[in-house]
């Protein structure tokens, strides 16, 4: 049988540099680069037209090494700088011997270089034609004497620079530490430069495996992109039912059912549906179907709904209290079928629409966690903001009975105003009721009172909140009476400085009951 043609195309991370040993004690005699073959084949280093390239600060220089040297299949081997005088007479077993590593182990002499710099500043990559396939880096106090530094994947999938996972560690050519290729942590730092979403629906999962005959696991998760803490209690999920131009056909609000979460800077939290089937799964159950380690209240929380559709278009935004749009995010567009059991649908952030997600497709559930690929590499720096919002009651001095009532505000705000509540009470309520109120989208804020919800009042106050997420304005509380009606506390069936003879009924009357009138 013929043997089968070597496999001459390489990739990005098809190699990947794992460790660099650029200092021996005593003469740098046995400096090396380690390689390891990631792939389920062996890789030629000519045939895959690769080069090694040695990287110092203003400059690099190519390497040579053998023709037709092969890194073998799931294997790592070592580059090993050999020069004159220091290298002379030494062979692939001194090596080995050297460092007591596997008699197996591939080594291969590379030249070019009169040693590699001990004080850092120096790189190594692995190049084909003009695509990168590896590189990694060394800085000053990452190596010493008779030390090495240890590398792993970077945090994300398209990266070839590979990161530091332990520096200035004994030398193990050949032996590859169980997180080589774990993925380095995804730890974004801020960024002043950065302009982003700051809040970023990054995963929903509309279908997932059933409980009493629903969906018992959907989720939406949402990121914070900035660098400081968001408290969620400005802003609330909005389910959508868009139509093909992407206006909707209709919307529902979906608060969660505890109001304060915050989302710590560069986290996350996740909404899960409760549906009525699956009321009684707790977070344990949650964590236990997809592996997570959320907890409830805190970084996992519900929202009381009936559910997201599997088959048809919909989507999901994130919405100040006041309705501005902070992003969103689709699914089952123009027919495409996006849904598939505990596959849930990974967003990415879209700079050319920071309002708009894109979609990146399907993938095993990662509630709580995010990939690199669907964020930006920095935080956002949200500057500090001191000023509170700006209200101008622009309410009625007086009701009119038998028509409709409104409160009127005007609110500003030199960011914007996340929420603006209005409490209100008439003389028969015990209590306020507070309402959340949407902006006109010309700052205007109003609470419409019905002319039905007048008769047998006396009077309403109101109480107005402003806030920004960071700063509050408050206006009130303010009174209303109804037109011609008698506010005094205590009143009678006769008027001030009315005259009487005789027997007269008085009747008095007071704003509680029983009357507190003797």
């Amino acid at each position: 049988a013929e043997e089968p043609e070597p496999v001459v195309e390489i990739a990005p991370r098809d190699l990947i540099v794992t460790e660099f040993a650029p200092d021996n004690e005593g003469t740098d005699r046995w400096e090396y680069v380690e390689v390891y073959n990631t792939t389920d084949h062996d890789i030629d280093l000519t045939a895959t037209n690769t080069t090694v390239v040695y990287d110092y600060v203003s400059s690099s220089k190519a390497l040579a090494f053998p023709a037709g040297s092969v890194i073998p299949a799931g294997e790592a081997a070592l580059l090993w700088l050999q020069y004159s005088p220091n290298t002379d007479g030494y062979t692939a077993d001194d090596f080995r011997a050297f460092y007591n590593a596997d008699a197996e182990l591939t080594v291969i002499p590379i030249t070019g270089q009169s040693g590699f710099a001990n004080g850092g500043g120096r790189g190594i990559r692995l190049v084909s034609g003009e695509t990168v396939i590896t590189e990694a880096w060394y800085a000053a106090g990452e190596v010493g004497s008779g030390t090495s530094v240890n590398y792993r994947l970077p945090a994300r999938l398209t990266e070839t620079m590979m990161a530091v996972l332990e520096a200035t560690v004994a030398p193990t050519p050949g032996v590859i530490p169980a997180d080589t290729l774990v993925p380095a942590p995804f730890a974004p730092q801020p960024d002043a430069d950065l302009v982003t979403a700051p809040l970023q629906i990054t995963e929903v999962a509309p279908d997932t495996a059933n409980v009493g005959g629903s969906d018992a696991y959907e989720f939406v998760e949402v990121y914070n992109a900035t660098s400081a803490p968001v408290d969620f209690s400005d802003y609330t999920l909005k389910y959508l039912y868009p139509l093909a131009d992407l206006t909707n056909s209709s919307t529902a609000l979906w608060p969660a059912t505890v109001r304060d979460a915050v989302i710590p800077a560069g986290g996350t939290i996740v909404f899960w549906i409760k549906n009525g089937a699956n009321d009684a799964l707790t977070a344990a159950d949650f964590n236990a179907h997809f592996g997570s380690s959320l907890i409830a209240d805190e970084s996992l929380f519900e929202i009381r709904s009936g559910g997201m559709s599997n088959s048809s278009a919909r989507g999901l935004e994130i919405t100040t209290n006041t309705g501005f749009t902070v992003n969103r995010a689709y699914y089952n567009l123009g027919g495409v079928d996006d849904t598939t059991a505990d596959q849930p649908i990974q967003y990415a952030v879209n700079h050319d629409d920071l309002t708009l997600q894109t979609k990146l497709g399907t993938s095993g559930a990662t509630p709580g966690a995010i990939a690199p690929e669907q964020v930006d590499d920095g935080l956002m720096i949200v500057p500090a903001d001191t000023t509170a919002p700006e209200i101008a009651d622009q309410t009625a001095a007086e009701i009119a009975p038998g028509i409709d009532f409104e409160i009127a505000v005007r609110a500003t705000d030199d960011i914007q105003v996340k929420t603006l509540s209005i409490a209100v009470r008439s003389n028969l309520d015990a209590q306020p009721i507070r309402h959340e109120i949407v902006s006109d989208g010309a700052d205007g804020y109003v609470l419409p009172i019905a002319a039905a919800d007048l008769t047998g009042k006396r009077w309403f106050e109101y109480i107005v909140v402003a806030s920004d997420g960071t700063n509050e304005s408050v206006v009130g509380p303010v009174r209303v009476a109804l037109a011609g009606v008698d506010t005094s506390p205590v009143r009678l069936n006769v008027t001030d400085e009315q005259w009487v003879r005789g027997e007269v009924g008085l009747i008095a009357g007071g704003d509680t009951y029983p009357a507190e009138v003797e």
